[in-house]
Order: C-alpha cells, then sequence, then structure tokens
C-alpha cells in the first residue's frame, strides 16, 4: 500500500478502542484498520478518531451487508446489516465530531469471495453516498 499511499499509514485498529469514543454505555469504538496522515499529528494511541482520514471495516458474511446495488431496496433489512450499517455509521459520527472533516470516508469490505466492496463518504451537512466497486476489475486509489 506504501506504494501507492506513500503519505498513508494504515493500522489495524480491531483490537484497539479510542477511550474517547463511545456512546455513553461503556461501548467504545474501533474500526477494523484506521488509515491516517503519516505527515498529521503524532498519535498517542492506535485508534484515535481525531485524527482519523479513514475507517475501513472488513465483514466474513454476505449477511453483514447493509447495501446491496442488485436488490430494491438499497438497504437491506437484515439484522446483521442493520448491525454493520450502524457500526458504520457511528464510526462516521464519531470521526466527523472529533476533527474538523468536512468530510469523511469508510471502505466497507466483504472477505467471504474478495469481489465486493463499497466506499461510502458522509459529510457534515448528513449526506452520505455509497459505491461499490470490484477489487478485481477496477484499481481503487484512496
Amino acid at each position: 500500500m506504501t506504494t501507492f499511499c506513500p503519505d498513508l499509514e494504515l493500522v489495524y485498529t480491531h483490537a484497539h478502542p479510542d477511550p474517547n469514543s463511545g456512546n455513553g454505555d461503556n461501548e467504545l469504538l474501533k474500526p477494523d484498520v484506521s488509515v491516517y496522515d503519516r505527515k498529521g499529528q503524532a498519535r498517542s494511541r492506535p485508534t484515535d478518531f481525531s485524527l482519523l482520514d479513514i475507517h475501513i471495516e472488513f465483514k466474513s458474511d454476505d449477511g453483514d451487508d447493509p447495501f446491496s446495488d442488485t436488490e430494491t431496496p438499497f438497504e437491506r433489512s437484515t439484522n446483521q446489516g442493520k448491525d454493520t450499517k450502524g457500526q458504520i455509521t457511528a464510526y462516521a459520527v464519531a470521526q466527523l465530531a472529533t476533527n474538523s472533516y468536512i468530510l469523511c470516508a469508510c471502505i466497507s469490505r466483504l472477505l467471504q469471495d474478495y469481489t465486493l466492496g463499497s466506499i461510502g463518504r458522509y459529510c457534515h451537512g448528513g449526506n452520505t453516498t455509497w459505491n461499490w466497486y470490484d477489487p478485481c476489475r477496477v484499481s481503487l486509489a484512496i
């Protein structure tokens, strides 16, 4: 990844919650991977939503995918899908609430067959956009 994005640092943060995050019931937030600007502020911990540039979430089950590009409605109604949507929305809210970005990004990746991924963009105005990509056919530069 360093070859393609030399200024970005990817950190495995699944086991390292941000102590300044959470929703009041002691459930701290911890994306699978956090992406930081190598030239940005120094971090004192692996997960820091105030310095985070992109959060990445990996899922291994199709049922965990909150969105579908082939079904109507676009938002899936499975319990697992709803949980994932809530999870990545909580990450976006934490990221937007603690740093000065106008826009934040999330990459959601299904690991089951390595052929499905989506990129989400959230902004302070509440607009959310999701775009699908096939990593086997599309070169994705973050």
